[in-house]
């Protein structure tokens, strides 16, 4: 091939350049296999490295007070554990705490929830039909407002637990062609 033809933009795709292309995206997908097993590894050294840039300037006010480095890091890092263990110490048994009571306070939440939803539709529908319609508005908002409920009940709040039984003798009766 002449040196032109690797500079025509419009020329077709070349063997060579194909394989490239595909040599290219092999490499590329063996990288991003590589960095995703290796990212605990480069996430530990990133959190490394950001630890020693923030207690860096600390350090250097140790030496600067004539501690010397190695005991101030020493004494930096025994600060840096007992400060994580105070805060475990004392946040972890209250987290759990409240985790526990908050299992346990769901069901109340979520009545308290459906019960504002119910007076929210009941009080919306009342409200926006008499003020669209005036009085008529108001007698149409009760029916409105209950087959607007029902509907959320029904549809929305209950979960439902299939009768797999009668499932399976109407896909029999429609299998057999039985209606």
């Amino acid at each position: 091939m002449k040196e032109s033809d690797h500079q025509n933009q419009d020329a077709p795709l070349s063997y060579r350049g194909a394989r490239r292309i595909v040599g290219l995206i092999f490499l590329l997908v063996i990288a991003w296999f590589v960095l995703r097993s290796l990212q605990p590894v480069v996430l530990l050294f990133a959190i490394i490295f950001l630890l020693a840039m923030v207690l860096n300037p600390i350090v250097v006010w140790l030496q600067k007070h004539h501690i010397p480095r190695f005991a101030s890091v020493i004494l930096l890092m025994l600060t840096l554990v007992a400060v994580t263990g105070t805060i475990i110490l004392f946040a972890i048994p209250p987290l759990a705490r409240q985790s526990q009571e908050l299992v346990q306070s769901a069901p109340k939440v979520w009545q308290g929830i459906r019960t504002h939803i119910e007076s929210l539709t009941q009080n919306f529908f009342t409200l926006a039909t008499g003020t669209m319609f005036g009085l008529l508005g108001v007698v149409l908002a009760v029916p409105i407002a209950a087959l607007f409920q029902i509907a959320v009940d029904e549809f929305y709040l209950r979960p439902r637990k299939p009768d797999y039984a009668a499932i399976d003798r109407e896909a029999a009766a429609l299998v057999e062609g039985k209606n």
